[in-house]
């Protein structure tokens, strides 16, 4: 059960700066405001004296708590479960059913925890299944935190619309007995009433940052689906292709920006559109330039900042909330760039070496239109 989406950080792309930061400072430093789910501990666990530990065997390997009864298949790339699994359930089941919250994995073997009477379990669990097994004691457990997840589906259903403080996923953590609250640009008092509302010590956040602006020196002046006009020279993924003069910038502009596309204003520039025009570019200090990217389509990208050190490299973000789809769509944005980001015309073209890692900030192809001379694939 998740409120807008699951609890997912965006997949990178080239180059791309995810928005949705969980890390953010939000200036909140008090014991009556819920921590962030990266700060909230995980629960304590007994685990018997002088007992080899059974290690995570053919269990599940997954982190954050992830049930080993999912209902249905194990977790991705996961192994089957243990064979522990079923015979912990089924003592709990009989003789712990209303105090028995969850079962999950520790890297030193399988935990059970129980909301009420977990020493007394330990010793019934340990003696029947076996004496390795770790037992945690809980404030929530899972039937609670599933009623507070349910309170937040009703109570702050988010409609999609992105402002400060909107409630935009949750998702219940067994292993920190916590509700992960995803919430949007929130303010310190947002955040002290969702911890008055749902438990200081029952829910965690997630914050996300709103997407940052572009950096001075740079201008979108249309946002485009695909990679262009036919016939296709691809893959131009990673290809930053510049127009050095007004003849040039106008050929680049009827290559790409058709008849009939809306006109856009929004910041940050994210919407397919157009944006401006060629009117009023200063050629002895700027420069128009096509970006060629990819993008969720879920969590629409934009460029945020063209450098040029040893390379050129293109920095993106994106429009995020939430969990970001993890498919990969084709765009171009044509922009206006300050030349004092861009390389020399003269040392064009720039290829990125066929083995440089295309994530996190790799620099990009850079060739002078016309001329197009992109190599990469995503």
């Amino acid at each position: 059960m998740v409120v807008g989406g699951v609890l997912a950080g965006c997949g990178q792309q080239r180059g791309v700066e995810v928005a949705a930061d969980a890390s953010a400072s939000t200036g909140v430093a008090d014991a009556t405001v819920a921590p962030r789910c990266e700060d909230a501990p995980e629960v304590a666990v007994d685990w018997p004296a002088d007992v080899a530990a059974l290690g995570t065997g053919g269990a599940p390997t997954g982190t954050g708590g992830v049930p080993l009864d999912t209902g249905g298949d194990a977790p991705i790339g996961a192994a089957s479960p243990d064979p522990f699994t079923a015979g912990i359930r089924a003592w709990a089941q009989r003789e712990a059913p209303e105090d028995f919250s969850s079962l999950w994995f520790h890297g030193q073997g399988p935990v059970a925890a129980f909301t009420a009477n977990a020493e007394a379990h330990a010793a019934g669990l340990r003696a029947e299944v076996h004496p390795a097994i770790g037992v945690a004691d809980v404030t929530y457990g899972e039937r609670a935190l599933l009623a507070i997840q349910d309170r937040l589906m009703v109570e702050e259903r988010w409609t999609g619309e992105l402002a400060s403080g909107v409630v935009t996923s949750s998702g219940v953590l067994t292993m920190t007995d916590r509700v992960s609250v995803g919430v949007y640009d929130p303010s310190p008092e947002r955040l002290q009433r969702l911890s008055d509302d749902y438990g200081v010590d029952a829910i965690c956040f997630e914050v996300q940052d709103p997407a940052p602006p572009p950096a001075d020196g740079i201008t979108t002046l249309a946002k485009l689906e695909g990679w262009g006009p036919e016939p296709p020279r691809e893959p131009r993924w990673g290809l930053l292709e510049v127009a050095w003069d007004a003849d040039a910038a106008v050929g680049l502009w009827d290559a790409h920006v058709d008849e009939g596309l809306p006109d856009v204003a929004e910041i940050p520039p994210a919407t397919t559109g157009v944006y401006g025009t060629l009117d009023g570019i200063d050629w002895d200090r700027q420069a128009v330039a096509v970006w060629y990217d990819g993008q969720s389509s879920g969590c629409p990208s934009y460029v945020v900042d063209v450098t040029t050190a040893t390379d050129v490299e293109v920095r993106t973000s994106a429009v995020a909330a939430g969990g970001c789809p993890e498919d990969w769509n084709a765009y171009r944005v044509l922009l206006v760039i300050d030349r004092d980001k861009l390389p020399d015309p003269a040392a064009l073209p720039i290829t990125v070496p066929e083995d440089a890692s295309w994530q996190n900030g790799t620099p990009a192809d850079v060739v002078t239109f016309p001329g197009m001379t992109g190599t990469k694939s995503p």
